[in-house]
């Protein structure tokens, strides 16, 4: 057991090749065209890579385009976005878009415009009811806090039914290296075959769930002008945004060259889909994604590589890697540091157990700020002031792999619902493992140590600290007082 995979609580859906929906397909069987028989995979780790791949997916789409993310911000990758969402729309593609209600209160009218096109259908994952002003909202979060809390974190873009891309990536600058304040470490691979049914399988469930309301619904006054509105504001927000999207627009030209070159085929049933209920209702047996995870730490034999974002473990799950330790298995694990952490909160719910864990003998690491592969995550022009991390990876003895939106934090255990991806094979394996074992060297992370007085050091090539790194005052002093709020089961 790893950190959150204790008192799980949301119902699985564990959906391996032929489980769900293939018979309905019609499989090439004649040697022609086995884009749905065989899986294949494209590692999307360089920001570049990550967004041009978005982009052509939408663009090349003929028949269906779904799109289902926790966050899409409204910068200069979002207008890109919605922009090639609306003209595939435009051709013909049936587009259906759902995200989370959280940051898209006061999009209402926009998100109910855009569902008078023919072809866009948005919905919004369990939304807020009063749609204006601050005050209302945080009254309504306060008298509905146990529903309302309840998020879709997934992230996943489906075209045709037979292209996808899934794992730690939300639709936002900072994601593919264009935030002029941070940018972060991400990583999220491209999936064609077979098992994209599998995944149009999950984004149907969520599609279909009493949680997802259609956007139509947010704003009953809009009318067709509206929609012409938006399809001005968009031109407009790309326009302004096309400096910070030229070495997308160099690289989109590439993009089937560069795609030829890197994707590769997977071995048959090497990929298993897993996806948490989406029901906020609170009345169904829940497990999480996360008891997966723990099952596959679990068969561990010699080597652990984890890399999350946010790590808040609990007791049992410390002792849990105290035992995985003791059986010989060698534990490495990549965190955001003070410094790195673009929020505060989780930090002060995992520094509580930072001393426990290397005592555990788990190999700890924390992301600098000013790491050495900071240049490797922006975009030119951007330069960001810090780098953070966002990338969830799991690899078990450099064979198996799981990849999607968890993280190692009780968000993710009781509040969230997850997606991801199990893969069994080992050269996807070999190389992830590497990419984050190469975050973890002295000059891009800091090594957390027990020094000789039995308190915590943070050593780097830059020599070794005595108190957790941070970039400001300002993130002390509000990690002490998070520290001191009753939100242990949240952080």
């Amino acid at each position: 057991m790893l950190a959150g995979w204790t008192g799980e609580r949301h119902t699985i859906e564990v959906l391996s090749v032929g489980s769900i929906g293939i018979a309905n397909r019609e499989l090439r069987t004649d040697g022609g065209d086995d884009r749905l028989t065989q899986d294949r995979i494209m590692p999307l780790d360089r920001p570049v890579d990550a967004l041009v791949a978005r982009l052509a997916l939408i663009n090349d789409a003929k028949d269906s385009i779904d799109a289902q993310y926790y966050q899409w911000n409204s910068d200069a990758v979002g207008y890109a976005f919605l922009s090639s969402l609306i003209a595939a729309a435009d051709r013909g593609v049936s587009v259906r878009l759902l995200v989370d209600d959280m940051k898209l209160r006061s999009r209402s009218k926009r998100i109910a415009s855009q569902c008078l096109h023919p072809n866009l259908d948005i919905r919004v994952f369990n939304p807020w009811t009063s749609r204006s002003g601050p005050a209302m909202q945080a009254l309504e979060f306060v008298r509905r806090f146990r529903k309302l809390d309840h998020r879709m974190h997934n992230k996943l873009l489906v075209t045709d039914g037979e292209q996808a891309i899934f794992g730690g990536r939300n639709i936002g600058a900072e994601h593919f290296g264009l935030n002029d304040d941070f940018n972060v470490v991400d990583f999220d691979v491209l999936l064609s075959g077979a098992s994209v049914v599998d995944l149009s399988a999950v984004f149907d469930d969520y599609w279909n769930s009493s949680s997802a309301v259609p956007g139509s619904t947010l704003d009953s006054t809009v009318s067709e002008s509206d929609l012409d509105a938006v399809r001005v504001m968009v031109a407009e927000e790309l326009r302004v945004g096309e400096p910070d999207l030229a070495a997308f627009r160099e690289e989109e030209a590439r993009w089937n060259k560069t795609m030829a070159t890197n994707i590769r085929g997977l071995a048959d049933g090497a990929v298993h889909v897993i996806a948490d209920t989406p029901s906020v209702s609170g009345t169904a047996e829940r497990t999480q994604v996360i008891s997966v995870l723990r099952r596959l730490a679990g068969s561990a034999t010699k080597d652990l590589v984890i890399v999350t974002p946010f790590f808040v473990p609990s007791d049992a799950d410390i002792q849990a890697y105290e035992e995985i330790v003791a059986q010989g298995v060698r534990v490495r694990l990549l965190t955001n540091s003070l410094a790195s952490n673009p929020g505060t909160i989780s930090n002060s719910g995992f520094k509580r157990h930072r001393l426990a864990i290397v005592r555990a003998g788990v190999e700890l690491h924390e992301l600098r700020p000013d790491a050495a592969v900071k240049p490797m995550w922006e975009t030119p022009p951007c330069v960001g002031r810090y780098l953070g991390l966002h990338a969830k990876m799991f690899i078990i003895d450099r064979e198996t792999i799981f990849l999607g939106s968890v993280n190692l934090d009780p968000r993710s255990k009781y509040v969230n619902t997850e997606m991801g991806v199990h893969i069994r094979d080992s050269t996807l394996a070999e190389e992830c493992a590497d990419r984050a074992l190469s975050l973890m060297v002295p000059e891009n992370a800091w090594t957390v140590r027990i020094g000789a007085d039995g308190r915590l050091r943070w050593s780097s090539d830059q020599g070794d600290l005595r108190r957790q790194p941070a970039r400001r005052v300002g993130q002390r002093v509000a990690d002490w007082i998070f520290g001191l709020l009753p939100i242990r089961n949240y952080v």
